[in-house]
């Protein structure tokens, strides 16, 4: 069902994970300076919370486990550079 709450939220999560390079890129033309401000890391740990829940309970086939583990580091770095 494409209108499950878990699969928007992954796919919010992914799509958020893609944005926030452009979210980064703007700060970086606009200050001319290359840097990852708070929102880049902000950013991160929301979307990879998102998809770190669709990769428990997704509708399709159960958990996934690499996606648990990716985005389980993944959040650890995130919140560690905010």
């Amino acid at each position: 069902n494409l209108t499950s709450p878990i699969l928007i939220a992954g796919f919010l999560g992914q799509i958020l994970l893609s944005l926030r390079f452009v979210y980064q890129w703007y700060f970086v033309e606009r200050l001319r300076k290359s840097f990852l401000p708070v929102g880049f890391w902000v950013i991160s740990v929301i979307a990879s919370l998102l998809v770190l829940v669709y990769s428990i309970w997704h509708p399709f086939k159960g958990t996934d486990p690499v996606l648990i583990v990716a985005q389980s580091l993944g959040t650890i770095v995130y919140v560690r550079n905010m």
